[in-house]
Protein backbone atom coordinates (compact mmCIF):
# COMPACT_ATOMS: atom_id res chain seq x y z
CA UNK A 1 0.00 0.00 0.00
CA UNK A 2 3.04 2.37 -0.15
CA UNK A 3 3.99 2.39 3.43
CA UNK A 4 7.28 0.59 4.46
CA UNK A 5 7.92 -0.12 8.06
CA UNK A 6 11.49 1.41 9.39
CA UNK A 7 14.55 -1.22 10.18
CA UNK A 8 14.75 -2.29 13.56
CA UNK A 9 10.56 -0.64 14.39
CA UNK A 10 7.51 -2.73 15.31
CA UNK A 11 5.55 -3.73 12.72
CA UNK A 12 2.44 -3.63 15.23
CA UNK A 13 3.43 -0.39 16.37
CA UNK A 14 3.86 0.93 12.69
CA UNK A 15 0.29 -0.24 11.56
CA UNK A 16 -1.46 1.60 14.38
CA UNK A 17 0.84 4.58 13.89
CA UNK A 18 -0.57 4.61 10.48
CA UNK A 19 -4.05 4.44 11.73
CA UNK A 20 -4.34 6.41 14.10
CA UNK A 21 -2.80 9.52 11.73
CA UNK A 22 -5.28 8.86 8.83
CA UNK A 23 -9.07 9.32 8.61
CA UNK A 24 -11.52 6.58 8.05
CA UNK A 25 -12.24 7.66 4.67
CA UNK A 26 -8.56 7.65 3.52
CA UNK A 27 -7.16 4.18 4.79
CA UNK A 28 -10.78 2.99 2.64
CA UNK A 29 -9.59 4.39 -0.48
CA UNK A 30 -6.01 2.53 0.17
CA UNK A 31 -8.05 0.07 0.83
CA UNK A 32 -6.39 -0.95 4.01
CA UNK A 33 -9.33 -2.54 5.12
CA UNK A 34 -10.75 -6.35 4.94
CA UNK A 35 -13.75 -6.82 3.93
CA UNK A 36 -17.02 -8.26 5.64
CA UNK A 37 -16.81 -12.34 5.50
CA UNK A 38 -19.75 -14.47 4.65
CA UNK A 39 -22.13 -15.32 6.71
CA UNK A 40 -21.18 -19.21 5.93
CA UNK A 41 -17.30 -17.92 6.91
CA UNK A 42 -18.57 -16.76 10.74
CA UNK A 43 -16.99 -18.66 13.18
CA UNK A 44 -18.94 -18.91 16.57
CA UNK A 45 -16.29 -18.59 19.70
CA UNK A 46 -18.56 -18.29 22.31
CA UNK A 47 -18.35 -21.67 23.03
CA UNK A 48 -14.51 -22.02 23.22
CA UNK A 49 -11.95 -21.87 25.64
CA UNK A 50 -9.84 -18.63 26.77
CA UNK A 51 -6.87 -18.35 25.35
CA UNK A 52 -4.84 -19.09 28.84
CA UNK A 53 -6.92 -21.87 29.48
CA UNK A 54 -5.42 -23.95 26.53
CA UNK A 55 -2.16 -24.53 28.02
CA UNK A 56 -2.96 -27.14 30.04
CA UNK A 57 -4.23 -29.38 26.83
CA UNK A 58 -0.08 -28.86 25.75
CA UNK A 59 2.25 -31.71 26.15
CA UNK A 60 5.71 -31.78 28.49
CA UNK A 61 7.47 -30.94 25.70
CA UNK A 62 5.62 -27.67 24.77
CA UNK A 63 6.21 -26.47 28.16
CA UNK A 64 9.87 -27.18 28.07
CA UNK A 65 10.13 -25.04 25.32
CA UNK A 66 7.90 -22.01 26.73
CA UNK A 67 10.67 -22.36 30.34
CA UNK A 68 13.13 -22.18 27.71
CA UNK A 69 12.37 -19.19 25.97
CA UNK A 70 11.35 -17.43 29.16
CA UNK A 71 14.31 -18.43 31.15
CA UNK A 72 16.56 -16.87 28.30
CA UNK A 73 14.65 -13.81 27.74
CA UNK A 74 14.65 -13.04 31.48
CA UNK A 75 18.25 -13.85 31.85
CA UNK A 76 19.61 -11.48 28.76
CA UNK A 77 16.44 -8.43 29.87
CA UNK A 78 18.81 -8.62 33.54
CA UNK A 79 22.20 -8.44 31.94
CA UNK A 80 21.03 -5.55 29.40
CA UNK A 81 18.88 -3.95 32.12
CA UNK A 82 22.89 -2.02 33.30
CA UNK A 83 21.36 0.58 35.47
CA UNK A 84 19.30 -1.09 37.58
CA UNK A 85 22.17 -4.35 37.92
CA UNK A 86 24.58 -1.59 38.59
CA UNK A 87 22.28 -0.04 40.95
CA UNK A 88 21.58 -3.46 42.91
CA UNK A 89 25.03 -4.39 43.25
CA UNK A 90 26.04 -1.15 44.13
CA UNK A 91 23.68 -0.45 47.08
CA UNK A 92 25.52 -3.70 48.15
CA UNK A 93 28.87 -3.28 48.27
CA UNK A 94 27.88 -0.08 49.68
CA UNK A 95 25.79 -0.61 52.34
CA UNK A 96 27.55 -4.03 53.53
CA UNK A 97 31.06 -2.26 53.44
CA UNK A 98 30.16 0.31 55.83
CA UNK A 99 28.04 -2.80 58.58
CA UNK A 100 31.74 -4.58 57.72
CA UNK A 101 33.55 -1.86 58.78
CA UNK A 102 31.48 -0.80 62.08
CA UNK A 103 31.18 -4.60 63.19
CA UNK A 104 34.74 -5.07 62.16
CA UNK A 105 36.31 -8.21 63.78
CA UNK A 106 32.70 -8.98 66.34
CA UNK A 107 32.91 -12.59 65.18
CA UNK A 108 36.46 -12.93 66.79
CA UNK A 109 35.19 -11.60 70.21
CA UNK A 110 35.02 -14.26 73.62
CA UNK A 111 31.14 -15.26 73.15
CA UNK A 112 31.29 -16.34 76.41
CA UNK A 113 31.16 -12.01 77.61
CA UNK A 114 27.54 -11.57 76.91
CA UNK A 115 28.36 -7.92 75.24
CA UNK A 116 30.02 -9.76 72.66
CA UNK A 117 27.94 -12.47 72.23
CA UNK A 118 25.54 -9.87 71.54
CA UNK A 119 27.61 -8.02 69.22
CA UNK A 120 28.78 -10.84 67.25
CA UNK A 121 24.93 -12.31 66.88
CA UNK A 122 23.97 -8.71 66.30
CA UNK A 123 26.24 -8.53 63.50
CA UNK A 124 25.00 -11.82 62.15
CA UNK A 125 21.09 -10.71 61.73
CA UNK A 126 22.21 -6.85 60.56
CA UNK A 127 24.38 -8.55 57.62
CA UNK A 128 21.52 -11.10 56.57
CA UNK A 129 18.36 -8.14 56.60
CA UNK A 130 20.81 -6.58 53.92
CA UNK A 131 20.73 -10.14 51.91
CA UNK A 132 17.01 -10.09 51.99
CA UNK A 133 16.44 -6.13 51.61
CA UNK A 134 19.45 -6.16 48.45
CA UNK A 135 16.55 -9.18 47.30
CA UNK A 136 13.76 -7.72 47.39
CA UNK A 137 14.04 -4.29 46.37
CA UNK A 138 14.88 -4.83 43.43
CA UNK A 139 12.20 -7.13 42.42
CA UNK A 140 9.51 -4.36 43.99
CA UNK A 141 10.63 -1.88 41.84
CA UNK A 142 10.66 -4.18 38.72
CA UNK A 143 7.62 -6.86 38.85
CA UNK A 144 4.89 -3.94 38.71
CA UNK A 145 6.10 -2.33 35.77
CA UNK A 146 5.95 -6.11 33.97
CA UNK A 147 2.66 -6.73 34.41
CA UNK A 148 0.92 -5.15 31.54
CA UNK A 149 3.13 -7.26 29.38
CA UNK A 150 2.75 -10.51 31.34
CA UNK A 151 -1.27 -10.03 31.21
CA UNK A 152 -1.20 -9.08 27.53
CA UNK A 153 0.89 -12.45 26.83
CA UNK A 154 -0.52 -14.80 28.72
CA UNK A 155 -4.37 -13.63 27.99
CA UNK A 156 -3.15 -13.84 23.94
CA UNK A 157 -1.96 -17.66 24.68
CA UNK A 158 1.86 -17.26 24.68
CA UNK A 159 2.57 -19.03 27.62
CA UNK A 160 1.04 -19.95 31.06
CA UNK A 161 1.44 -18.42 34.53
CA UNK A 162 3.51 -21.17 35.98
CA UNK A 163 6.10 -21.28 33.25
CA UNK A 164 6.76 -17.62 33.18
CA UNK A 165 6.97 -17.83 37.10
CA UNK A 166 9.42 -21.04 36.29
CA UNK A 167 11.45 -18.82 33.50
CA UNK A 168 12.83 -16.21 36.03
CA UNK A 169 13.95 -18.41 38.36
CA UNK A 170 17.54 -18.96 36.70
CA UNK A 171 17.99 -14.89 36.49
CA UNK A 172 17.12 -14.70 40.11
CA UNK A 173 19.02 -17.96 41.11
CA UNK A 174 22.07 -16.58 39.09
CA UNK A 175 22.19 -12.30 40.25
CA UNK A 176 20.84 -14.29 43.69
CA UNK A 177 23.93 -15.92 44.01
CA UNK A 178 26.34 -13.37 42.66
CA UNK A 179 24.77 -11.21 45.19
CA UNK A 180 25.46 -13.44 48.07
CA UNK A 181 29.06 -14.14 47.33
CA UNK A 182 29.76 -10.11 46.96
CA UNK A 183 27.97 -9.77 50.83
CA UNK A 184 29.90 -12.71 52.10
CA UNK A 185 33.68 -11.62 50.26
CA UNK A 186 32.71 -8.30 52.41
CA UNK A 187 31.97 -9.08 55.71
CA UNK A 188 33.55 -13.11 56.21
CA UNK A 189 37.12 -11.85 56.33
CA UNK A 190 36.36 -7.99 58.14
CA UNK A 191 34.04 -8.96 60.90
CA UNK A 192 35.63 -12.19 61.33
CA UNK A 193 33.17 -14.33 61.11
CA UNK A 194 33.51 -18.10 62.27
CA UNK A 195 32.37 -21.23 60.36
CA UNK A 196 32.22 -22.27 56.95
CA UNK A 197 32.48 -19.95 54.17
CA UNK A 198 30.30 -22.55 51.63
CA UNK A 199 27.79 -22.76 54.38
CA UNK A 200 27.23 -19.10 54.85
CA UNK A 201 27.18 -18.41 51.13
CA UNK A 202 24.05 -20.82 50.93
CA UNK A 203 22.44 -19.48 54.15
CA UNK A 204 22.71 -15.96 52.65
CA UNK A 205 21.54 -17.36 49.27
CA UNK A 206 19.02 -19.14 50.59
CA UNK A 207 17.58 -15.66 52.84
CA UNK A 208 17.88 -13.82 49.85
CA UNK A 209 15.80 -16.44 47.33
CA UNK A 210 13.09 -16.68 50.10
CA UNK A 211 12.88 -12.68 50.23
CA UNK A 212 12.86 -12.66 46.39
CA UNK A 213 9.92 -15.13 46.33
CA UNK A 214 7.59 -13.45 49.25
CA UNK A 215 8.10 -9.91 47.22
CA UNK A 216 6.96 -11.41 44.12
CA UNK A 217 3.67 -12.83 45.71
CA UNK A 218 3.51 -9.21 47.50
CA UNK A 219 3.81 -7.55 44.14
CA UNK A 220 1.45 -9.79 42.53
CA UNK A 221 -1.20 -8.27 44.77
CA UNK A 222 -0.91 -4.74 44.62
CA UNK A 223 -0.89 -2.04 41.81
CA UNK A 224 2.58 0.12 42.50
CA UNK A 225 6.27 0.07 43.57
CA UNK A 226 5.00 2.46 47.16
CA UNK A 227 2.35 -0.26 47.65
CA UNK A 228 4.67 -3.40 47.17
CA UNK A 229 7.71 -1.36 49.38
CA UNK A 230 5.35 -0.55 52.09
CA UNK A 231 4.22 -4.25 52.15
CA UNK A 232 7.75 -5.77 52.34
CA UNK A 233 8.92 -4.20 54.71
CA UNK A 234 7.54 -5.15 57.57
CA UNK A 235 7.09 -8.49 56.20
Amino acid sequence: RGFECPAAWNPADFTMDIIEERAEEDLDKLDLFLAPPEASEVVDFTDQEPAGKTRASHGFADAMLEFQWLADRELKHSLRDTDALGARFGATIFLNLVFALVLQGVGDNDDTDPDNLAAHFGGIILISAMVMFGSGQSLAAELPAQRPTFLREYVSGTYSASNYFLGRLPAELSIGLVQSLIVLFLVFWLMELRGNFGLYLLAFWGLGFAAASTTLVVACGVSDVRQTVEFISPI
